[in-house]
C-alpha cells in the first residue's frame, strides 16, 4: 500500500490556528468554505492538505485568562472510577494544585 495522501482536520476558536499553520508549514491558502455552522480554511501542498474549521458563534478566546489545568491532583472520575488504577488515591485533606499552562 503506497500513501498518496494526507488530508488533517483541525478546530479552532480563531484565526491565528490558520495563519500560523500556513506560515510554519509554508502552504498555500485556498479559498475558505463558508457554512452555517462555520469556516473551513484549507491549506495545502502537494499530497497534503489541512483543513481548520472555526465554528462559527463562538465568543473570541479570552487571552488575558491564564489557563488552568489539573497537575494530577485528582485521583478518580465523577462516581470514583480511578484515573490511575494500583496509585493511592489522593486523599480529601491533599490541597489541590494548578499549573498555569
Amino acid at each position: 500500500m503506497t500513501l498518496q495522501r494526507v488530508e488533517v482536520g483541525l478546530v479552532s476558536a480563531d484565526e491565528a490556528l490558520v495563519e500560523f499553520v500556513a506560515a510554519v508549514f509554508e502552504l498555500e491558502r485556498l479559498p475558505a468554505v463558508r457554512s452555517g455552522s462555520g469556516v473551513v480554511h484549507r491549506l495545502e501542498v502537494p499530497g497534503t492538505q489541512i483543513k481548520v474549521f472555526l465554528r462559527g458563534g463562538l465568543p473570541p478566546p479570552n487571552r488575558s485568562a491564564p489557563r488552568l489545568r489539573d497537575d494530577a491532583s485528582r485521583s478518580s472520575w465523577p462516581g470514583g472510577v480511578p484515573l490511575f488504577p494500583g496509585k493511592p488515591a489522593v486523599s480529601k485533606s491533599t490541597p489541590a494544585r494548578f499549573v498555569v499552562a
